[in-house]
């Protein structure tokens, strides 16, 4: 035991310490259930103007992927 310490003292931190960490649980609990009410969002991302159902590669982007250059052994 130390002689700074007493008890009491103890009691009280170890009670501020449950009350705090229930405290951050108990919102984290409600914040997960106020997402998992709400549900995903109706569109995560939106079709370009420009695009059309009949035309599928209309939806690809207008940059174009470079290719990566490999170095074949031997050449």
């Amino acid at each position: 035991m130390t002689p700074f310490l007493t008890t009491r003292q103890a009691t009280i931190s170890l009670a501020i310490f449950c009350s705090v960490y229930a405290f951050i649980f108990l919102f984290g609990t409600f914040y997960i259930y106020r997402l998992i009410r709400s549900g995903p969002a109706r569109k995560p991302f939106e079709a370009p103007h420009l695009a059309v159902p009949n035309r599928p590669m209309s939806l690809a982007d207008e940059e174009q992927i470079q290719e990566p250059s490999y170095v074949i052994a031997g050449e």
